[in-house]
């Protein structure tokens, strides 16, 4: 599939981009030898490199590294190995002081230069401050309104452990990774695991402030449901239930 410019009518029109059957994308070349194959400078606001897979294929043959102290990190990698390049890219990786693709282990880490896992999203915090964490969001206003979740870490004073939280919106200017009052469940690190309340006092908590003759936490195990009202199945839950005369 071509994709062409010009007066179409009087036949000149010149070819701009070509997609080939084997879902290679060619922009201002007919015959791309990779995914995406571009003759010209790319430009972007902000792009995220990471280090080809060695194997076969048409790969970058080697890795460019700088080092910066005791810390190497792994630069970005262009197709016809342009050193320059490659060290402009990782200088502002790390000006940014955001993101660094840590080249011994492969590990990327936004917040840290030393990440511990293939991903590591850091940030410091004391106790009751969220710490490094995710958002997901389906709608972000920029003023403050979101819909989403998010997940995070955090130390939990009141259950006294660390704790892995997660959150979502219930409310319009309320962000479920900042405001913790917008947090659904937690998992501490002693093991119990809260719904509905961030300091589980057993392995598993499901919890529902309610008064009286009112259900409170409960789990629902039901076979059927057709998420209009109609159910198969049976419930456990807590209530207090007044005295009846």
């Amino acid at each position: 599939m071509t994709f062409r410019v010009g007066n179409f009518f009087s036949g000149i029109d010149t070819e701009q981009m070509r997609l080939t059957e084997a879902g290679d994308l060619g922009i201002g070349i007919s015959t791309p030898r990779s995914k995406l194959d571009v003759a010209g400078t790319i430009r972007a606001q902000r792009f995220l490199v990471v280090k080809p897979n060695l194997g076969t294929g048409d790969q970058t043959a080697a890795a460019t590294q700088i080092t910066d102290g005791a810390d190497s990190s792994a630069t970005a990698h262009c197709r016809h190995g342009h050193a320059e390049s490659n060290r402009q890219v990782d200088r502002q990786l790390r000006h940014a002081g955001r993101f660094r693709h840590h080249g011994k282990f492969r590990h990327v880490g936004i917040g840290t230069t030393t990440p511990g896992a293939p991903l590591e999203a850091y940030k410091s915090a004391g106790a009751n401050a969220n710490g490094g964490g995710l958002l997901v969001s389906r709608y972000n206003d920029g003023a403050g309104t979101f819909r989403g979740g998010a997940i995070y870490s955090r130390f939990i004073s009141a259950a006294g452990h660390d704790a892995l939280v997660f959150g979502v919106t219930s409310s319009g200017t309320r962000n479920p990774y900042a405001d913790f009052d917008q947090a659904r469940m937690a998992i501490l690190a002693n093991g119990n695991v809260g719904l509905g309340t961030t300091t589980p006092g057993a392995t598993l908590e499901a919890y529902k402030a309610a008064g009286a003759n009112v259900t409170g936490g409960g789990v629902l195990v039901s076979r059927y449901n057709d998420a209009a009202g109609t159910f198969r199945g049976g419930a456990i839950y807590s209530r207090y239930i007044s005295r009846q005369r």
